[in-house]
C-alpha cells in the first residue's frame, strides 16, 4: 500500500492512487496536475474530476506545511517584503494611504 493510504476512481475503469509527496520534482509535478484540474473544473463542485481536484489540494497543502512554513508575522512586515521585492512604494499604492495620514 501507498504511504497516503487513499484509493480513488476517475471514472468506472481509471484507479487513482493517492499518497504523500515526498521530495520536491513530486511537489512540481503535483502543482502541474492540480493547474491543469483547475483549468479544466474550475469551481464546479459536480463536475465528476472535482474530488480529485480538491484531494490533491490537500495533499499538496500538507507538503507546503512541513516544506514552506509560512513565518508568524504581522501584516504590515508582509506588506512591507512585497513592496521591496516588487521595488514599489507608498506612493504606488494610494489605496492604503501615505506615510503622513498614518497607518488605517
Amino acid at each position: 500500500m501507498d504511504s497516503f493510504g487513499l484509493v480513488g476512481y476517475m471514472d468506472n475503469k481509471t484507479q487513482i492512487v493517492f499518497k504523500d509527496i515526498l521530495h520536491e520534482e513530486e511537489y512540481e509535478q503535483a502543482i502541474s496536475r492540480l493547474n491543469d484540474l483547475l483549468d479544466e473544473i474550475g469551481t464546479n463542485e459536480q463536475h465528476p474530476l472535482y474530488h480529485l481536484l480538491d484531494t490533491l489540494g490537500t495533499i499538496i497543502e500538507a507538503y507546503e506545511i512541513e516544506y514552506y512554513p509560512i513565518p508568524n508575522c504581522h501584516g504590515n512586515d508582509v506588506l512591507a517584503y512585497l513592496m521591496e521585492e516588487h521595488k514599489l512604494t507608498l506612493s504606488d499604492l494610494p489605496e492604503i494611504g501615505s506615510s503622513e495620514s498614518g497607518n488605517r
